[in-house]
């Protein structure tokens, strides 16, 4: 795709296998030690080899009920389409999403084993396992049916652990890949991501503490609000990266569904603004053939809303709400036009 006029570019093996067995060993041990450290009504915990909480492939699930604190349960049924949410067959679903959390669900691994539940004065409670974080339920295509309760996070272990009880034992248990199972059911629901080519920008304008806009020149961006000023070219560049990789974690819906004033978007704390110049697209059809398509300019509005703790917030786009990555949104928060401006807005000729 092009701009209509187009704009610039931009050792020993033996020995290995003993060290790294050695390792293991001592991280386990170090694991118990903490483990005793943090209980001491604890039965000797001991690392374990090799051993799954639930061991079961994909093939083989009939359902599977996915159960996070504090959010609604929800459990996926097989049809004759697969995986599916119940009593929501038809909604496309993110198949990318819904293939690992099927694997996280099937593929529980254990790391400590704690001991039974009945030999632990300190009760479900001290792992976060009376109320849990994560209650998970596999039914098996012949019946048979696995629960597990994941609990806290255990504190200073590499890798990540979570207290999980099966059967009566407790366990910790690796995050990952469990951690895909913590997303609420809306994280499963199918949407098209934004697709913004910078090199196509016109004209970019952020409304939030203050007004601030860009627009295109054949010299380079330059600055109309809240002064008129040539941009620097390496902070315009960084910013069109930027509003490049914008990604949402999953689509809450349509707007006129959902509470907007709840979730800070009748009244958006910042809006962005974009307006994409006219482009021609160029290909081959499949029989060789080789074709060229007119885009007309085109306005993309984004606003953001309230953010959820410190990790993410809602973004209205597109007439759909969505829950986005601090990490990836949280730029146009930190925006001020002075971090904007040209060091060099003017060159000079001389001559020698």
């Amino acid at each position: 795709m092009e701009r209509v006029p187009r704009k610039k570019a931009k050792k020993d093996g033996k020995r290995s296998l003993l060290m790294v067995t050695l390792a293991v060993v001592l991280c386990g041990v170090a694991a118990a030690l903490f483990l005793l450290q943090k209980h001491p009504a604890l039965p000797e915990p001991k690392p374990v080899e090799r051993h799954f909480l639930s061991d079961v492939e994909e093939e083989a699930l009939a359902a599977v009920l996915i159960a996070p604190k504090g959010k609604a349960a929800y459990p996926l049924v097989l049809t004759e389409k697969g995986m599916r949410l119940q009593g929501r067959e038809e909604m496309p679903l993110r198949e990318n999403i819904l293939s690992d959390m099927l694997y996280a669900a099937g593929h529980v691994e254990a790391e400590i084993v704690i001991g039974p539940e009945g030999e632990i004065e300190d009760g479900r409670a001290a792992f976060g396992l009376a109320e849990p974080a994560l209650r998970l339920v596999l039914t098996e295509k012949d019946g048979r049916k696995t629960e597990i309760l994941f609990g806290d996070a255990v504190l200073q272990t590499d890798p990540e652990q979570y207290y999980a009880l099966s059967d009566g034992v407790l366990y910790t248990v690796l995050a990952e890949p469990v951690d895909i199972l913590f997303h609420d059911m809306e994280y499963l629901r199918d949407f098209t991501q934004p697709q913004i080519q910078g090199d196509l920008l016109d004209r970019i304008r952020v409304q939030g503490e203050e007004d601030i806009l860009f627009t295109y020149t054949p010299d380079g961006f330059q600055m109309e609000s809240p002064i008129s000023y040539p941009a620097a070219q390496s902070k315009m560049d960084a910013l069109l990266n930027r509003l490049e990789s914008m990604a949402f974690e999953a689509y809450l819906g349509p707007a006129a569904e959902q509470d907007l004033a709840a979730l800070g978007l009748e009244a958006p704390r910042i809006t962005v603004t974009l307006n994409q110049a006219k482009s021609i697209i160029s290909g081959q059809t499949t029989e060789g053939e080789n074709v060229t398509l007119n885009v007309g300019e085109k306005e993309y509005v984004l606003q953001l809303g309230e953010k959820i703790g410190d990790t993410a917030l809602y973004v209205l786009w597109k007439d759909g709400v969505y829950k986005a990555s601090q990490f990836l949104f949280g730029f146009l928060e930190e925006m001020k036009a002075e971090d904007y401006l040209s060091q060099t807005p003017m060159n000079f000729t001389v001559d020698r």
